[in-house]
């Protein structure tokens, strides 16, 4: 009896933990977004911190404050360079074709070739032709056009929905956190609460450095990039360097990203141009990986690219492109709290940050 009943705690235990984990599967994309209002919260609070500090405002405007210097800032952005990278963007946008037809003929492929049709091979003579015994398949044509009308309006939509989203739940998050962090840390037992209370303060505190690392990073890059566009006579110098900033907030993989538009628009202009801009984009990855990271990131904990790498390539299929996005702050967290509540408390071992081997 004793046995059956034993069998049956285990079983039942069992159940629960599958159920939970559906359960967190199901809503895994809710999770995501939650973390990125987090993020987007512990932006507020860098910027409310300061404002509360000279100011002597409350919580309750200084919040609504930094919300509206952040939009102040996206707009004189917006008036300063915006029309200027909008323009070098659209040209962008008009060259990149004629770059990608002048790689194909260098290289003697079509870029269909590459892609695998329903068969699943990737042969474009394979591929059905719109015009079959010269009747051009209108329909077909229509069809197509409309299922891609549709399928950017559906991802347009749920993007906006889930950017709202983020900014209502980190207007909420940023107003109080300490009433959601008094709400994690009484799940946890009694006897573990303060140290789980430190470990959530901590883990702000960390979220914090790393942002402001990753803009000061982010920034250098885009200049680097755009001044070393601008120097080597490469079209739209402005929209190459803000794309190479951007993609810089992507660990290890995001420079290579950023590099990709500026190489196709040097080999439509020349072989040599697209050596010259290789070297450039080479020459600002060993600056940020040598001497910008190590310099702006030195406060941050320091996480080992291969976790980083399979981290984002994880998040990446799990939650597609905004699982990417936010493969950095999220990796950055998990590791910590394994490093900091596991590592060092459970195992009592405190990691070396020089190997002797």
């Amino acid at each position: 009896m004793g046995t059956a009943r034993w069998a049956l705690i285990v079983f039942s235990v069992g159940a629960l933990v599958v159920a939970a984990a559906l359960a967190l599967w199901q809503i895994r994309a809710a999770l995501l977004l939650a973390f990125a209002s987090v993020v987007f919260a512990v932006v507020l609070l860098a910027i409310a911190h300061p404002i509360e500090k000279f100011t002597s405002l409350s919580r309750r405007w200084s919040v609504p404050i930094s919300g509206l210097v952040l939009l102040t800032f996206i707009g004189l952005f917006s008036v300063l360079i915006g029309t200027q990278l909008y323009n070098q963007f659209g040209e962008l946008r008009q060259k990149l074709p004629a770059a990608l037809e002048q790689v194909e003929e260098r290289l003697g492929v079509k870029a269909e070739q590459l892609l695998p049709n329903e068969g699943g091979s990737t042969n474009a003579a394979s591929r059905p032709s719109g015009l079959r015994n010269g009747i051009p398949d209108v329909m077909g044509a229509v069809r197509s056009v409309t299922d891609k009308i549709m399928s950017a309006g559906s991802l347009l939509l749920n993007g906006l929905v889930s950017l709202a989203l983020v900014i209502v739940g980190g207007m909420f998050l940023a107003f109080d956190p300490t009433t959601y962090r008094r709400g994690i840390v009484l799940l946890v037992p009694k006897d573990r609460q303060s140290q789980a209370d430190s470990a959530l303060r901590e883990c702000g505190r960390v979220l914090q450095l790393w942002l402001r690392a990753q803009l000061i990073s982010m920034g250098l890059v885009g200049l680097l990039s755009g001044v070393g566009a601008w120097a080597i006579g490469l079209p739209a110098p402005l929209a190459v360097g803000f794309f190479a900033g951007l993609t810089e907030f992507i660990p290890i993989i995001g420079p290579w990203i950023g590099a990709v538009p500026a190489l196709l628009i040097a080999l439509s202009v020349s072989w040599e141009m697209a050596v010259w801009t290789a070297v450039l984009f080479l020459a600002v990855q060993q600056l940020e990986s040598f001497i910008i990271t190590p310099l702006v990131q030195q406060q941050v904990a320091n996480i080992p690219p291969f976790v980083v790498l399979f981290g984002i390539l994880a998040l990446g299929l799990l939650f597609g492109p905004v699982g990417v996005l936010v493969a950095g702050p999220l990796g950055l967290i998990a590791y910590f709290l394994v490093t900091e509540l596991y590592v060092k408390d459970t195992l009592n071992n405190t990691p070396k940050s020089d190997s002797s081997e």
